[in-house]
């Protein structure tokens, strides 16, 4: 099976395609961070690559995703984890952040998905596309409006994408972790407050 992995959050992404790695799927990684690809692609071994790839750029996703079909035959399964996050209050964050962690959380999956879906159909045999939201979708989190409201709209795109997409035996699902122990989430995992149960 064909994967391709979009993520920005690494580690997150690493034991994911690391259970892909071991059941035996040929993959690539794609993300901003070209250091960090290359030494998780290493990791994976011989069926592992990557490509870089920012979820801000349609270009750059279209790209990806064809490099994925040039070099595999076909995209199978698409795993969508690329995420932002931003802290402060409603009244005091700036409209420009607020808009930056939509673009990337929610517009990266949309820009995403249109690509592998755009893949998949073209082989006829459809796939799965699997997109990471989050707890934040409908739990609200003090600070993290931006967030909360990309991974809510992340979750709607997906029921859409997947009542649409059905006929065309595309699956479409998000998965909705809690608080992981990523970069993204240090200031949190590392709060006393924020994990004192």
């Amino acid at each position: 099976m064909r994967v391709l992995v979009v993520e920005d959050e690494p580690s997150l992404s690493q034991q994911l395609a690391g259970a892909l790695a071991h059941a035996g799927y040929a993959m690539v990684l794609a993300g901003r961070r070209q250091d960090v690809l290359a030494a998780a692609a290493a990791g994976l071994g011989e069926r592992a690559d990557w490509i870089a790839c920012d979820v801000g750029s349609e270009e750059s996703v279209e790209t990806a995703v064809a490099t994925v079909v040039r070099r595999h035959g076909g995209l199978d399964l698409a795993v969508n984890s690329a995420g932002l996050g931003a802290a402060g209050t409603v009244t005091a964050m700036a409209p420009a952040e607020f808009v930056q962690v939509l673009d990337t959380n929610l517009h990266g999956v949309f820009r995403s998905l249109r690509a592998e879906t755009r893949a998949m159909r073209a082989t006829g045999k459809g796939g799965s596309i699997v997109n990471v939201s989050s707890i934040a979708a409908e739990l609200t989190h003090p600070w993290m409006s931006a967030y909360c409201v990309s991974k809510a709209g992340v979750n709607m795109l997906t029921r859409c994408a997947a009542d649409e997409l059905g006929a065309h035996g595309i699956r479409v699902n998000a998965v909705m972790p809690g608080l992981v122990d990523t970069e993204l989430a240090a200031l949190l995992v590392q709060s006393d407050e924020a994990t004192r149960e």
